[in-house]
């Protein structure tokens, strides 16, 4: 009788033992992943508002989420919960992470957003990088992250509702469209009007073919075209820095090939001047022609089978040109 419960005894610590374990075991997974899954969020919060801020011209303090060795280290504690895919992936996101933080504290701010963008790129759809500035006004981070991304926050989560990653519209605070995610990576990005700016299909690296007007970190329109193996590639039109057309026509691998290029500084003679085509760009090229306006003289160019011809009719005085434009 004795041996019978000293056995039973034996079982009941063991599986006591095995219990109280298991509970240790569980319990420092919930906490590891409870930290990460924090450090994660509120660091894409951060790039988030730091990469749509202007401030970086001033190199100002954005103080990053902190992120160290330590917290990198807590990866491996959670590493049977992934794949092999995803577990490089979220390593390579909290290392990006921290080198952010380590960059910015060392006052290497131009390193710093260098590995912002880094890490805007790894965790985000491919449209957001090209279109932030439209599409900025989102519901919630994961209306733009991509999937791999959810994929990790899900991972990391420990509450029962699941982000999903969805095909079709994203709306903004104010329930009007951004954006549309297609099959194929192909999305539909939309202005303040509805009307639709962007119809491509992107990969890792931005347009590989499709529609699509292109922005400046402004926001002012510098292309609105066609584009074909990730380059201009079709009907487009270049725009310079005041809004006016600076070329247009048939492009093929990102040279207009057939059209025209407008607002060309020429010689008095009526050539392109010094025999290389440059183009009024930006207002200081124009202050500088103000300085010598009978050297110079502004024209439009005709591109056509390789060649190049100043069309006449359109040739202007500097004076002329600021009175009364093309």
């Amino acid at each position: 009788m004795g041996i019978i419960v000293t056995t039973i005894l034996s079982i009941v610590i063991y599986h006591s033992e095995t219990i109280t374990k298991k509970k240790a075991e569980e319990d420092k997974i919930r906490m590891t992943k409870s930290s990460l899954e924090l450090l994660l969020y509120n660091g894409t919060l951060k790039a988030l508002e730091c990469s749509n801020s202007k401030d970086w011209i001033e190199m100002d303090n954005f103080n990053f989420t902190l992120v160290t060795d330590k917290n990198i280290d807590l990866i491996t504690d959670i590493r049977h919960l992934m794949n092999q895919d995803q577990y490089l992936y979220i390593n390579e996101l909290f290392k990006t992470l921290k080198d952010m933080s380590d960059l910015e504290k060392s006052e290497d701010y131009w390193e710093s957003r260098k590995a912002c963008e880094k890490y805007i790129g790894l965790i985000t759809l491919p449209v957001y990088l090209l279109y932030r500035h439209i599409i900025k006004d989102y519901s919630s981070i994961y209306d733009i992250l991509n999937k791999e991304a959810i994929e990790i926050f899900n991972i990391l989560s420990i509450e029962d509702n699941k982000q999903k990653f969805f095909y079709g519209i994203r709306y903004n605070r104010r329930k009007k469209i951004l954006f549309e995610v297609l099959e194929g990576y192909r999305f539909k990005v939309y202005d303040e009007l509805g009307n639709i700016i962007c119809d491509a299909i992107f990969n890792e690296d931005g347009i590989i073919g499709g529609r699509a007007k292109i922005f400046d970190e402004e926001g002012f329109l510098i292309y609105d075209g066609s584009y074909v193996g990730g380059k201009r590639c079709g009907q487009g039109i270049e725009y310079l820095f005041n809004g006016r057309k600076g070329k247009e026509g048939e492009w093929k691998d990102n040279q207009l090939v057939d059209g025209v290029i407008y607002d060309v500084i020429l010689d008095s003679s009526n050539r392109v001047f010094a025999g290389s085509i440059r183009q009024i760009k930006h207002s200081f090229d124009l202050n500088n022609l103000k300085e010598n306006p009978s050297a110079f003289r502004v024209g439009n160019i005709r591109v056509k089978d390789g060649q190049n011809k100043v069309i006449k009719k359109s040739i202007k005085t500097i004076p002329d040109f600021i009175k009364r434009g093309r």
